[in-house]
């Protein structure tokens, strides 16, 4: 919802090094790894997100445990870092409407 409402959506996210290609997690999602790996891979990758389906990649690879995610929103003056289940929002505004569409959509903020 939030990347819908944003005209600008970053994602910074590293590789993990060494990737083993040929381990069960990479295999599992390698479908998600081959959208979001560059061909020049660099240190760490600030990618403007204008393809939801490359955001449905990230999310999943940082669900799954197998990828550290910040993504940031400017306009909003957000940030949200995680991996796994649990996710840090960073923001000046009152939290109330991330709340309420966090509850919308069976999530939880603490």
């Amino acid at each position: 919802m939030m990347w819908l409402k944003s005209s600008e959506f970053y994602a910074f996210y590293y590789i993990p090094d060494p990737l083993y290609k040929d381990q069960l997690y990479y295999k599992v999602y390698e479908n998600e790894w081959n959208k979001i790996i560059p061909k020049d891979l660099t240190e760490g990758i600030l990618l403007n997100i204008d393809e939801y389906t490359i955001l449905i990649s990230l999310i999943k690879l940082a669900v799954s445990d197998h990828l550290h995610l910040h993504i940031i929103l400017p306009e909003e003056n957000m940030v949200f870092s995680g991996n796994g289940l649990a996710f840090l929002i960073y923001s000046q505004r009152n939290l109330e409407l991330f709340e309420k569409i966090a509850n919308t959509e069976g999530l939880y903020i603490r």
